[in-house]
């Protein structure tokens, strides 16, 4: 589809329906949980698999919003730019004001405004503070962004990283990053998880589930329809993969009793 962007992460895609153009989509996590590789690996993704021009900005030291806009106006008259990714909000500069948070507050409006302006989506990482609650549960949530500023109004989307083996040494995560969508103005919440591939140092997605079942007819694909939307799948797509043979897959997505969305595969031979 046109001026939509997919970040090359399968279950995270069909949660969002892609990016769409003028989207401020905002990404935070706490120390450790893999936000530059995953900024990284979006824009790899973005420019490899879809040749659509990236701007990415390594905020390793501080600039100033006024700055990165300016920059970003020229790249796209020159390089027809049709995504920005910050690496990372807490780095970005504006003068005059008192407190980080109104700081911050003033960042995230300009950043709407000019995604706005350009027409692209822009997706900002940020540094999230560790936050007490009377819970076991160390998930980021809405919550959590007022400790960074009164910005959650200018965010399309947000996202959160979370690996669960920080927390709870006999998880059965390992090597497990849930990326929460906690928010979406277009639809759909939940959350999707990826594998951290260590030697490639970069998230990959999950294996889905496949299940091959020997079809009967246009009858048997109806009740096998019919008893996966009952047990509570979305129908996703239907995708005949090899016209001669009738071969078929239809793709479910289900939110699971831990409330990570999956893909489920059945392939009809």
């Amino acid at each position: 589809m046109k001026n939509i962007i997919l970040t090359g992460f399968r279950d995270l895609d069909y949660l969002l329906k892609g990016l769409r153009e003028s989207e401020l989509i905002f990404v935070g996590g706490r120390p450790c949980t893999g936000k530059s590789t995953f900024a990284l690996n979006i824009a790899q993704n973005v420019v490899e698999h879809q040749k659509i021009p990236t701007l990415f900005f390594s905020l390793e030291e501080s600039i100033s919003i006024d700055d990165l806009i300016i920059k970003s106006r020229a790249h796209k008259k020159s390089d027809k730019i049709g995504l920005i990714i910050i690496d990372y909000l807490q780095l970005l500069w504006d003068e005059g004001f008192e407190t980080a948070q109104s700081r911050t507050s003033s960042i995230t409006q300009k950043l709407k405004k000019l995604a706005l302006e350009l027409s692209i989506p822009i997706i900002v990482f940020s540094q999230l503070p560790k936050v007490v609650r009377n819970s076991d549960d160390y998930r980021p949530i809405l919550q959590d962004l007022r400790c960074i500023g009164a910005i959650e109004q200018d965010l399309d989307i947000v996202i959160f990283l979370y690996r669960d083996e920080f927390y709870n040494k006999t998880t059965e995560c390992k090597g497990i990053t849930e990326i929460i969508v906690a928010k979406n103005y277009r639809g759909d919440v939940g959350a999707i998880e990826l594998a951290f591939n260590q030697k490639l140092r970069k998230f990959v997605n999950v294996p889905e589930k496949v299940i091959k079942i020997e079809s009967r007819g246009i009858e048997f694909k109806k009740d096998i329809l019919k008893s996966y939307l009952e047990k509570g799948y979305d129908l996703i797509e239907e995708k005949l993969i090899d016209t001669s043979k009738s071969r078929m897959r239809i793709y479910f997505f289900r939110k699971e009793e831990n409330g990570i969305l999956k893909i489920t595969t059945v392939e009809l031979n």
